[in-house]
């Protein structure tokens, strides 16, 4: 090791990350461009938040070495700088480096190159790491502009050379938040292994031994009314939860009477005003009607709760409901009351979360999670029929949206 590249390395472990900074730049400007001096002057960055110097050695570092750690750092500083909206202002109103399509598969290149060549050396800890960095990646970027994302996601899992049941195990005896593996089922999810996604929500959550138990937070949607501000709930990444239920229906030209339950600030509705003849709105957010109001794209709204309100005798050729169902405890009320709602030949459009196992139902943090046959059988118990579903990713892990039809 060089004298300048021993001084760099005293300095960081010291804390002065200025001086380190300062001594590995100029041992990169000498040649010395060694994984030690990239580490440094990586975790310097990180620290610091210059984008502009920091995400090239990120990448140099991660090509360089094609280790787990340098891999996932890459992976975390890349999520972190879309969540920041520093890229491409996909968040937050700071963007300061914009990221073309290819720029950004170039990154997901880099990090699948370095999946393939140092998973014999992860740990269940790494792993873990990884995919949750993998995760809030997909959660800020999936979608327009980035289209890449889900290939991605399935080229990287398969990169690991274990089955998905041995990643998982990983992750799970990682033993992290909940939160964080949450995430790592998006990006199952995303790659479309949804049934090991669905498994690891199972495993993750506990059942629903009662509706009592959520009374206080569910049914009447009161954890819905309390929470949520509007700048927090209006964002692209929630509006996408939208994008994907509302794919449903794009077999009708048009969708005559509309109800959107649980309609927040309009992101669902304002998707399918062109296509509706009248759009009813309704939602116990306050906060969000207002909002919704200022949008102008709804002929109606009312200040309620889909179980307590009483539909006043109108009918609906069409209802749509994002991110409603994994409120609400009692599904079966909640089914009932949109079959009563639906014009013979109704369709309606709604999204559930999505878990395995015996249980019909299940309970994480406030959101119930539902199997998809306990779903079937409910909505064949009320006389309804399931015309299409499509499972995937979500804001929350991994979900599935569901078109049902009222029979004539």
């Amino acid at each position: 090791m060089s004298d300048i590249q021993r001084l760099a390395l005293d300095a960081f472990n010291e804390g002065n990350l200025v001086q380190a900074k300062e001594l590995a730049t100029k041992a990169v400007e000498q040649g010395l461009q060694t994984e030690i001096v990239y580490n440094i002057l990586s975790e310097c960055e990180l620290s610091s938040g210059n984008i502009q110097a920091g995400l090239p050695i990120c990448c140099d570092l991660a090509k360089q070495t094609r280790d787990i750690r340098s891999t996932k750092r890459l992976a975390y500083w890349i999520a972190h700088l879309f969540a920041t909206g520093a890229l491409s202002g996909m968040a937050g109103n700071t963007a300061q480096l914009r990221v073309e399509a290819s720029t950004y598969d170039h990154f997901l290149d880099i990090i699948l190159d370095g999946v393939k060549y140092s998973f014999g050396d992860a740990s269940d800890s790494d792993i873990e790491d990884l995919l949750m960095n993998l995760a809030t990646l997909g959660y800020w970027s999936d979608e327009t502009p980035f289209q890449s994302y889900g290939s991605y996601s399935k080229s990287i899992i398969d990169a690991f050379p274990v089955p998905c049941e041995t990643i998982l195990e990983c992750c799970l005896r990682s033993a992290g938040m909940v939160t964080s593996l949450r995430q790592v089922g998006y990006v199952f999810a995303a790659a479309g292994y949804t049934e090991t996604a669905e498994d690891l929500m199972a495993r993750i959550s506990v059942p629903l031994r009662s509706t009592e138990q959520l009374s206080q937070l569910l049914d009447g949607m009161t954890h819905r009314a309390e929470v949520g501000s509007v700048s927090g709930y209006d964002i692209p990444q929630i509006e996408r939860s939208s994008r994907r239920l509302v794919q449903l229906t794009n077999n009708k030209a048009e969708l005559g009477r509309v109800l959107d339950i649980g309609c927040g600030t309009g992101m669902t509705s304002q998707l399918i005003r062109s296509r509706s003849e009248f759009i009813h709105g309704i939602d116990i957010n306050t906060d969000w009607l207002k909002a919704a109001s200022g949008k102008k794209l709804f002929d109606q709204l009312d200040n309620a709760s889909i179980l307590d309100w009483s539909g006043q005798n109108q009918k609906y050729d069409s209802i749509v409901s994002c991110m409603v169902s994994y409120e609400i405890s009692k599904f079966e009320g909640y089914i009932s009351k949109i079959g009563s709602l639906l014009k013979p030949n109704g369709r309606a459009y709604i999204d559930i979360l999505t878990a395995s196992g015996e249980d019909g139902q299940r309970q994480l943090d406030t959101y119930v999670l539902r199997t998809k046959e306990y779903v079937r059988q409910v909505i064949e118990n009320h006389d309804m029929q399931i015309v299409q579903e499509q499972s995937g990713p979500n804001q929350f892990s991994v979900g599935t949206c569901i078109e049902l039809m009222k029979p004539a």
